[in-house]
């Protein structure tokens, strides 16, 4: 039998306190895209290790303290985008999948790149509203700036799917057949899709940043929010 006292207090967990913006680099793949020229197909394995590693190191920085240094900027090959450069292959506006409030508001939110290391490549990005570096393109080739280094060459990349994307690719194509009249045994399945068999507990759903940061400010979870939903319909 254990004595009352004799169990030493244990230390008492740690409490961070939740912050507004991260003193350091923090990185978002929301608005990432593969498009031409910036596509990621056939890239050596090695590269994405790379890429990891970088991301980690910046996460260990103080962005304010690197935002001051021009020795680290200049080393990291970190800058705006000049759309004014030699055969730049793209413009601003060809990044119409991000959220008009960024995409059009180039003086807060300028196209910013850095280098994965000087022969790998850049990612391409900018700093959100909440300082959050949304990375939007991956450069192996070094595509975004062509320099004089190379000719202003501009290399041609192809895409790199992934089981995902590649089954929406595959219900697209049999989508067209079906829309031209095909009458094969699979197109006459898919077009009795969606079956209704085949019920989950799944929802798929797009949240503004906002609302992101405003459950986070809450600390309630996406599900806690829908039950309350649901219980106050």
């Amino acid at each position: 039998m254990i004595k009352p006292g004799s169990i030493p207090d244990q230390p008492k967990k740690p409490v961070l306190q939740r912050k507004e913006f991260s003193d350091n680099f923090t990185f978002s793949f929301q608005y990432f895209k593969q498009i031409q020229y910036f596509e990621i197909g056939g890239v050596n394995n090695s590269w994405y290790i790379s890429l990891i590693e970088r991301l980690k190191e910046l996460c260990s920085k103080n962005w304010q303290d690197f935002e001051k240094s021009v020795l680290e900027k200049r080393s990291l090959r970190y800058h705006e985008i000049n759309w004014g450069s030699t055969n730049v292959p793209i413009t601003r506006g060809d990044l119409n999948w991000i959220d008009k409030a960024y995409l059009e508001n180039e003086d807060d939110f300028p196209i910013i790149q850095f280098h994965v290391s000087r022969a790998l490549g850049r990612v391409v990005g900018f700093w959100d509203a909440y300082h959050v570096f949304q990375i939007v393109l991956l450069d192996p080739k070094h595509n975004i700036q062509p320099s004089k280094y190379n000719d202003y060459k501009v290399d041609d990349t192809y895409f790199m799917s992934c089981e995902y994307s590649s089954l929406l690719i595959d219900l697209k194509k049999i989508q067209n057949k079906i829309s031209a009249g095909c009458s094969c045994p699979t197109c006459l399945e898919v077009k009795k899709l969606p079956s209704k068999l085949n019920l989950t507990n799944l929802l798929i759903a797009h949240l503004d940043d906002s609302y992101i940061q405003r459950m986070h400010e809450l600390n309630v979870s996406p599900e806690h929010v829908v039950e309350i939903g649901l219980l106050n319909i």
